[in-house]
């Protein structure tokens, strides 16, 4: 059988777009012509968009997305352009739809024609949109567009600035929008439309084009490819679905974790377990130096033993030393952290199944800055899979969550049963590493009281000197050797975050017991889907404090 056709993962490259209102200043009843120098301006817009990839630079496995209002004008061009060639596309707006396209602007006309509205409200509906999110709580009309244009201008890589005869300079307009992009160092492609011999031309011109850089998928998923259908393989213009994509990533950050998490545990015994032996070793040298001392004449096969204990010794240090510095050198520990934090991002995303929401809580959180772009296109590829089931009943979607996250008959589904068996696992661990420590320090007390209290009887001459006696080597062998051991116990378990796990683990347990009761009682969908990002964004934010807990504890 021939294997499945794989892809790379695909990266996204966001393009914001703002345009004039009205892009040609013609004389009343110009309707026809009006529409005519649309349409060509739609044409030209969509040939400079397809272009947009190799103006950027961009490699295969990027795809666009385009961000824009859906004013009358230039934006409803901009979005047909889009659709024209099947490039999905947010709508950010200043205030509630109804509201919107009711509004009035300063002039005292509405901001939507009859036809401009119809036209809106049917693109709305359309496949390519995936997403139609309110941006600002704003009083006024001037600062609720400023708002507009500054999350515009914040969630794109690339801004398309396109400038008609009606632009003006005013507050939330496209003019403002271009001049805060270059301000603020954004690549902008800035387009004049003008009109030659009764056709519609587009002037372009690139601004900070040489700064651009296209943004790369993080360095821990590199090479991992998508396992496709026959129908995405076909085409390779096709996405795949949140699911695909986070299922590959996730299947391959969970085995690099596993992989890098048995590395570390073996590398952190390996330095605390020859530092213990060497100890050992030393104590026994020491031993059997001063029984040769004692010697009148001293026993040329112990001067062998004392050698090759000392040349053990030697090399326990040294293979501890050098375990420590390759674990270092070689940044295990941050590529065990960043691999688990990719498993649990993708694992939290598809737990979401359907739910059509803007997975603001990602981006909320106190993440590494190269995990960006992995996040904006999980989010793009997010709305784009859950944009049909938008209008689901809500009740649905959030019995299928609470199965996704809370069922505990399945091990990898059930949050509150993971946290309650880690929290007993971490703490039996933590209370056998106690238990050692314990242990060895009260037998290391025990041996050097014991010394102690010889040493007085010999001072005293109430016990006779035995210089060939075995007892005091052993003593003073455990009375070295024994705190080493209780010391290495404690570093192991500091290694391992056992107390600190336990009480993450036991914190997490309780906030989901109450979180998932106050699921089962939500009462609205807003209700549900601020319930479900507060339990996301604590789910990651468990693990984003151990990433960074992780990512500066060493070795021991």
């Amino acid at each position: 059988m021939s294997a499945s056709p794989s892809r790379a993962l695909p990266c996204v490259v966001q393009v914001g777009f703002a345009g004039s209102r009205r892009l040609f200043d013609l004389p009343a009843g110009g309707g026809d012509q009006q529409r005519a120098l649309e349409q060509q301006v739609e044409e030209r817009l969509g040939q400079t968009l397809a272009s947009l990839p190799k103006d950027l630079g961009l490699a295969g496995h990027h795809f666009l997305c385009g961000i824009s209002q859906i004013a009358a004008g230039a934006d409803l061009i901009f979005t047909r352009a889009c659709e024209r060639l099947q490039i999905p596309q947010r709508i950010f707006l200043p205030q509630p739809r109804d509201v919107y396209l009711e509004a009035v602007g300063s002039s005292g006309h509405p901001d939507f024609a009859p036809q401009a509205r119809l036209d809106a409200e049917q693109i709305l509906t359309h496949k390519h949109i995936i997403q139609e999110r309110v941006v600002s709580d704003a009083d006024d009309r001037a600062t609720r567009f400023e708002d507009c244009n500054r999350e515009i201008l914040r969630e794109s890589n690339v801004v398309v600035c396109l400038i008609g005869a009606g632009t003006e300079n005013g507050r939330g307009g496209t003019a403002e929008l271009l001049t805060l992009a270059q301000e603020r160092g954004k690549t902008v492609l800035e387009i004049r439309v003008v009109i030659t011999k009764g056709q519609a031309e587009l002037l372009p011109t690139w601004h900070g084009l040489k700064s651009f850089r296209p943004p790369v998928l993080p360095q821990a998923i590199e090479g991992v490819t998508l396992q496709l259908d026959s129908q995405q393989s076909a085409d390779a213009g096709v996405l795949p679905s949140v699911s695909q994509f986070c299922g590959a990533v996730k299947q391959h950050a969970s085995a690099e974790a596993k992989r890098h998490n048995e590395l570390f545990s073996r590398a952190a015994l390996v330095v605390v377990g020859t530092h213990v032996l060497a100890t050992l070793c030393a104590t026994v040298v020491l031993a059997a130096h001063g029984a040769r001392e004692a010697e009148a004449a001293p026993d040329r096969q112990t001067g062998f033993w004392i050698l090759g204990l000392l040349a053990l010794e030697f090399a326990l240090l040294a293979c501890g030393f050098m375990m420590h510095r390759w674990l270092h050198h070689a940044k295990s520990q941050k590529s065990w952290a960043i691999s688990r934090l990719l498993a649990e991002i993708n694992r939290s995303v598809t737990a979401l199944g359907n739910l059509h929401i803007h997975l603001a809580y990602l981006f909320g959180l106190r993440l590494p800055r190269e995990l960006s772009p992995l996040f904006h296109t999980i989010n793009i590829l997010h709305l784009r899979s859950t944009r049909p089931f938008a209008h689901e009943p809500w009740e649905a979607l959030r019995d299928a969550y609470l199965v996704n996250r809370f069922d505990d008959s399945d091990p990898r589904k059930g949050q509150i049963r993971y946290f309650t068996d880690r929290c007993k696992t971490e703490s039996n661990r933590l209370r056998f590493a106690n238990a050692l420590f314990i242990t060895c320090s009260s037998l290391a007390i025990l041996a050097t009281a014991t010394k102690l209290v010889l040493q007085l009887l010999l001072l005293r001459g109430r016990l006779p000197a035995q210089p060939e006696a075995f007892w005091p080597k052993v003593l003073g062998t455990l009375a070295v050797f024994l705190p080493t051991l209780a010391v290495g116990a404690l570093s192991w378990a500091a290694a391992k975050e056992y107390k600190a796990r336990l009480q993450a683990f036991d914190a997490m347990r309780r906030f989901l017991q109450t979180q998932e009761d106050y699921l089962k009682k939500a009462v609205s969908s807003r209700e549900f889907h601020l319930l479900v990002e507060e339990t996301e964004s604590n789910l990651l934010g468990e693990t984003v404090e151990w990433y960074f807990r992780r990512t500066v504890i060493g070795v021991p």
